[in-house]
């Protein structure tokens, strides 16, 4: 089974590699087409639908969106746009819900303005993620809860935006639980 990855730098694994991304599958019965881009927006991953390919197509984009000011309306309107052209080329979808950015991205990525209005948009994305996932019937990760849960949230990032090695493969876990079905 072939999953197709579509997104940001995280997708990509900037950081860390990409083959240390969360996406990140070479067994034989699964393998990864990465994607992701650094800087990506949903209107970018526009562009990267051309590219999919396999069963499964996995949609992990917004952080750059609400970094970059973008509204939640426009970035979910280019989600809608995004899964729609999926369906219609017959594959399945598995939408995830970005996590949070951390304090730490006020140091190099954001002022904290940026930090507070992005992480609110990122809060109500996630619902209307979830409630797009539910009435489509598509697979949801909801990667913002996930993490949200974990003491000590700042040491998930190296720079409060870009997961570390090690919570890249916490999400690969959440990853491997949801298309489990699909490896057997």
């Amino acid at each position: 089974m072939l999953l197709s990855a579509i997104g940001d730098s995280i997708v990509k694994g900037f950081g860390v590699g990409e083959e240390n991304s969360f996406v990140y599958f070479k067994k034989n019965n699964l393998k990864t087409l990465n994607l992701g881009e650094n800087g990506a927006t949903s209107q970018e991953c526009l562009r990267q639908l051309a590219y999919i390919d396999g069963d499964l197509v996995l949609i992990y984009v917004g952080i750059n969106d609400f970094l970059l000011n973008y509204s939640l309306n426009k970035t979910i309107e280019n989600i809608v746009k995004i899964t729609d052209c999926v369906k219609k080329k017959g594959k399945k979808i598995i939408l995830c819900s970005p996590h949070r950015i951390s304090g730490d991205a006020t140091e190099g990525w954001c002022n904290s303005s940026t930090f507070i209005s992005a992480n609110h948009k990122l809060k109500n994305f996630n619902l209307i993620l979830k409630g797009i996932a539910f009435k489509d019937n598509y697979y949801f990760i909801d990667y913002y809860n996930l993490l949200n849960k974990v003491e000590n949230y700042d040491n998930l990032f190296f720079d409060g935006i870009h997961p570390t090695k090690e919570t890249h493969n916490l999400m690969r876990k959440e990853l491997m639980r949801v298309i489990g079905d699909f490896c057997v």
